[in-house]
C-alpha cells in the first residue's frame, strides 16, 4: 500500500476546507456595491472621484493632498420621493477643462478651481422634456 495516499487525502480535505470558508466569507460580506470610482490627472495633481467625494493627490509620488465632499442637491421632490424607497447613489462623472474640474450628476454640475478645489459654481440642470 502507497504511504503517500493518506497525505494526499489530508492535503484534499485541506483544500475543500478553505475553499468553502473562503466562499463562506464571501458570502458575509455581501452589501452594497463600492461606489464607482474615477480618476482625472492635470498638472501635477491627481483626482479620485468617490461617491460624494473628491480627493486630491501629488503627482508622481501619490502624496495625499485634500478631500472635498459634494454638497447635497436641495430638491425637496427627490427627498420626499427617495423617502418611499431606498436612496439609490447617484451616477457622477467629471472632467477638466483647463482651471476647472467639472462635477457632473443627473440633476447638479460643480465648478471647482484648480488646484485648490474651491468650489465656484453650483448649477441645477434642467430636466429632460421627456422626463418632465
Amino acid at each position: 500500500m502507497n504511504k503517500k495516499h493518506p497525505l494526499k487525502v489530508v492535503m484534499v480535505v485541506l483544500i475543500l476546507i478553505l475553499c468553502a470558508s473562503n466562499v463562506l466569507a464571501q458570502e458575509q460580506r455581501k452589501g452594497p456595491p463600492p461606489p464607482p470610482v474615477q480618476a482625472l490627472a492635470n498638472n501635477g495633481y491627481l483626482y479620485v472621484l468617490v461617491g460624494q467625494s473628491i480627493h486630491q493627490y501629488v503627482l508622481p509620488d501619490m502624496t495625499f493632498e485634500k478631500t472635498v465632499t459634494l454638497p447635497a442637491a436641495h430638491d425637496s421632490k427627490q427627498v420626499d420621493a427617495n423617502a418611499q424607497k431606498p436612496p439609490m447613489p447617484p451616477m457622477l462623472s467629471f472632467l477638466i477643462d483647463g482651471e476647472y474640474l467639472y462635477v457632473l450628476g443627473a440633476r447638479y454640475m460643480y465648478q471647482y478651481s484648480l488646484p485648490d478645489l474651491d468650489l465656484q459654481v453650483t448649477q441645477s440642470l434642467p430636466k429632460p422634456p421627456d422626463l418632465q
